[in-house]
């Protein structure tokens, strides 16, 4: 429990009464909730808060409490709201006004029960009036002091002021008050005896070297506090772009639309199209609000009651940076996945690096049209398109404003240091920096990012069903079609496929893997057992290895993507992927190598892993094929050059060969490429797993076993892939019926492809990860359970038993995830019903089986609509194996060629 935290941070809030302003706030709201929740030992929480419109400050802490920010609260404290009421007291007031709008009985309370003052309140608008902005955060500051000044019991004044205080810096900008070019005292004076109208006019003369109004303010008002601090404990508290929540209260909390999250959402909703980013590679320092209030609260039980001054600044920059070209490959992929419900046109967004191109494109892309529709609206159009072009117009001035606010943010550099923040962090005990924790170096930007996505979808946008992507199993890849898309993902995508190759060139190994001791035993021993002169059987070891080896061409890997992408798109209704498994292999792929089993139903198998890899820019997997793939000349020199590589269905007796191939298999693993191959051996016919083929496993074992430091923590990744309906459907049932399998050939391939594939529609396919297994965990976990001696690094028997028992659990694997599809289900309850079941009853048994199936633990894939949709989606899918007449539904038996 929090509560039981005892240390700095507890020790110094509890029994300690707390002022906030600007709790109504996004950021405010957050300061608040984490206080009830972490510090609930803390004494009266006293809320500053104005009227506002018809609601006073009693109504409005009202609403307050029951804000969804405090979701969480009500979860894990069923007394939530009577107990707020009692430990916040709201004081009506306006930081705007002489003494903050108070009564003189509200200030006389402050002055004696008040321990910290936390002052967040100001105006964040960067284009505000100077006469507003000086009133509200420079003055309003300044009032909120001199009450906390003539405090008898005040611990601290915790100003929230922001990192771009010193934005008129460059390069590293540092925890300290940096001196002015003016006097703040007098330029104040000055300002507050002039015109406010000619104030306006000279704003940008008064500003200097500030890019706007907020941040002069800030910067001004933080060297007047510095000045009239006298002994109290101050900080001056300096986060930068605040965004959306980390992972608390809940991941992705936000409920306000300004800055980054602003850009999100016009991005998100295919409003905001392009920005204006001389160097996209710039970084863009913005900062989670949890952290920006773990740190706050952390650094003010630091300085209070301590006489001085101590300026923490909050950032990503220094610690863990991101570019905003990161930015934009991080989220556009999803919102193109996940589009947002409200959406005026598809999510698109590239930045522009000329001035001259970014007016032009602005003009025609937004004035123009807008400016055309409503002469149109106005001269010929109705009232509804009158509305409609008036909201455009509305639209395109809050895209004109946003990008000349945050277009200084995002053309300009900064690095913000941090080092009195982690002299902060480093003084708590490990329970503290568990229940505050704010350590920026932790941070995983694409958990964040993504988590901003959801908040953004969930709290701004409303979409009650909106997906946590980082608890998303079926989340579809972008297959639309969009002009030049398919030639820019394949093309400039993927830095995963173009890295990976860089670690060992396939050309490497071939001398390494001969050169190698197991390799050059086997070659002295077969010329001594044959007869034959050393260099012949060295001649036959390269032979093996030519036939054996792959090698990567990456423009022919872009091409294939690029082709592939097509097809799958006419092919299939959407490819769906388990974001959840693919974030377990990245976590086991920083481990150690990575072994992919994928179930094998399809030909499609070999191609969908290295597709969905290449999408998420993961290294592409080296393909163990078999060697009957040698027979189709062209595909076998494509699979060659996109890293399969070959192996015969049976070595024999074959030591030469099979010493080659182990350590071909070792150097692949060794060197850091993923390795897939397919367990079951063969595809197979009926849908059901075929017991696991344990000779490639057990090599692979076996090296792990050999105590290299590279193979110390390899992991099988299995992979289930599941179908509404395979490419081969007719071959398999044919070849069920008793007919024999025909030999892949290159021109079946093609005519298969070009006359009938693409043309048909092959429904969905989705993708599932298991857990990785690590192989020496599950070895010595099985070794534990056995008695007797075990060895399975050097008795074969004991390699074998555990290779098969590894290879059982990894069938195990493919059965706990895979998703059963529509077309299964339906052609089971047809299959039940032989003797014929009405349209009406088949959707009302398939819709019953489908919820058996959910009650009982077992996942089906999340195809939207009624039953009957669901139904009427699957026939054209089972077209053939089935027939309807007169509103009856009877399964169509094949035998052989002839359909019974």
């Amino acid at each position: 429990c929090c509560c039981l935290l005892f240390g700095m941070i507890h020790d110094k809030y509890v029994g300690r009464n707390i002022l906030i302003t600007g709790v109504t706030g996004f950021l405010g709201k957050i300061i608040l909730e984490k206080i009830l929740r972490s510090l609930p030992d803390v004494g009266d929480i006293y809320l500053l808060i104005r009227t506002k419109k018809d609601a006073g400050p009693a109504k409005r802490l009202q609403g307050l409490i029951k804000s969804r920010i405090f979701n969480r609260l009500r979860s894990e404290r069923p007394d939530f709201e009577e107990w707020a009421v009692n430990k916040l007291h709201v004081l009506p007031g306006d930081v705007s006004r002489d003494k903050l709008g108070m009564s003189d009985e509200d200030i006389a309370l402050i002055q004696q029960r008040v321990h910290i003052f936390i002052h967040s309140a100001a105006t964040v608008n960067f284009t505000e009036r100077l006469p507003d902005a000086i009133n509200l955060n420079v003055l309003g500051s300044l009032r909120l002091f001199d009450i906390a000044k003539s405090s008898a019991n005040c611990e601290c004044f915790a100003h929230i002021s922001t990192a771009y205080v010193n934005c008129n810096k460059s390069g590293t900008v540092e925890e300290i008050l940096y001196p002015l070019d003016f006097d703040p005292a007098s330029t104040l004076q000055n300002l507050l005896e002039m015109d406010p109208g000619k104030m306006e006019e000279e704003e940008k003369k008064i500003i200097g070297g500030y890019p706007n109004t907020y941040a002069f303010t800030k910067s001004l008002t933080e060297h007047l506090l510095a000045q009239r601090r006298g002994s109290m404990p101050l900080l001056f508290f300096r986060p930068t772009i605040i965004g959306a929540c980390y992972k608390e209260p809940t991941p992705g909390w936000i409920d306000t639309v300004s800055a980054a999250s602003a850009l999100y959402v016009t991005t998100g909703m295919g409003i905001m199209k392009f920005m204006l980013a001389h160097r996209p590679s710039r970084i863009g320092d913005q900062v989670p609000a949890d952290i920006v209030t773990n740190s706050l609260l952390c650094a003010t039980a630091d300085v209070s009651m301590e006489n001085r001054l101590n300026i923490i600044q909050v950032g990503t920059s220094r610690d863990k940076p991101i570019t905003w070209r990161k930015v934009k490959k991080t989220i556009l992929p999803y919102l193109l996945r996940r589009p947002p419900k409200k959406t005026f046109s598809k999510p698109s967004f590239m930045f522009v690096q000329s001035d001259a191109v970014y007016n032009a494109m602005y003009f025609f892309q937004y004035r123009v049209p807008i400016a055309g529709y409503n002469l149109y609206a106005r001269f010929l159009g109705t009232d509804k398109q009158l509305k409609e072009a008036q909201l455009w117009g509305g639209f395109e001035k809050r895209v004109r404003k946003m990008v000349g606010n945050f277009s200084y943010f995002v053309n300009n550099e900064w690095i913000f240091d941090t080092t009195n923040t982690y002299i902060v962090w480093n003084k708590m005990s490990s329970e503290e920096q568990q229940e505050f924790p704010f350590d920026i170096a932790a941070m995983d930007w694409e958990e964040y990012l993504l988590a901003f996505c959801y908040g953004m979808r969930l709290n701004i946008l409303r979409e009650t069903d909106a997906i946590y992507p980082l608890e998303d199993r079926n989340c579809p890849m972008y297959l639309r079609r969009d002009l030049g898309a398919d030639f820019m993902w394949a093309y400039s995508g993927s830095d995963g496929a173009n890295d990976i190759y860089k670690i060992s060139p396939p050309s490497e190994m071939i001398p390494a893997i001969l050169n190698s001791d197991a390799v050059q035993e086997a070659i002295y021993k077969e010329a001594e057992v044959e007869g034959m002169p050393v260099e012949d059987v060295e001649y036959r070891a390269k032979d093996i290895l030519d036939v054996m080896a792959g090698s990567v061409n990456l423009g022919l890997m872009r091409t294939q993507g690029y082709f592939f992408r097509k097809f799958y798109r006419h092919m299939y209704q959407g490819i769906f992927v388990d974001e959840v498994g693919i974030k377990k292999f990245v976590a086991a792929a920083k481990r150690g190598p990575i072994i992919l089993i994928p179930t094998h139903r399809s030909y499609i198998d070999f191609l969908l892993t290295s597709f969905v890899f290449y999408d998420h820019d993961l290294p592409i997997p080296r393909i163990a094929a078999g060697d009957d793939f040698l027979n189709m000349a062209i595909v076998s020199w494509i699979f060659r050059n996109s890293g399969a590589f070959f192996m015969r269905r049976s070595n024999g007796k074959d030591e030469l060969y099979r010493q080659i191939f182990n350590e071909y298999v070792k150097g692949v693993i060794t060197n850091g490429h993923p390795l897939e191959f397919f367990i079951e051996g063969t595809r197979s016919r009926v849908g059901k797993s075929m017991p696991p083929k344990l000779g490639l496993l057990s090599n692979i074992v076996h090296a792990t076993l050999e105590d290299l430091p590279e193979l110390e923590h390899v992991s099988i990744c299995p992979i289930t892939i599941s179908y509404e309906r395979i490419i081969e459907e007719q071959s398999h049932a044919h070849e069920l019926a008793g007919q024999p399998k025909e030999k892949p050939t290159t021109t079946a391939l093609i005519k298969a492809a070009v006359g009938k594939l693409i043309h048909q529609n092959y429904g969905r396919i989705n993708i599932q990860f298991a857990a990785p297994i690590e192989i020496n965990e599950f070895v010595s976990q099985f070794s534990a359970q056995e008695t007797g001696k075990f060895d399975p690094k050097e008795d074969p028997d004991d390699l074998w038993r555990a290779t098969s028992s590894l290879g059982h659990s990894v069938i195990e694997s493919f059965h706990n995830e895979m998703v059963m599809m529509s077309t299964q289900i339906l052609a089971a309850v047809i299959m039940v019903h032989r003797n014929g079941i009405s349209c009406d009853r088949l959707a009302e048994q398939f819709g019953w089986l489908r919820e058996q199936l959910v009650k009982r633990g077992r996942r089906v894939d999340p195809i939207e609509g009624s039953n009957e949709d669901i139904v009427q989606h699957c026939r054209p899918l089972l077209r053939g194996l089935y027939t309807e007449k007169r509103n009856i539904v009877e399964v169509e038996i094949v035998r052989g060629q002839t359909n019974i």
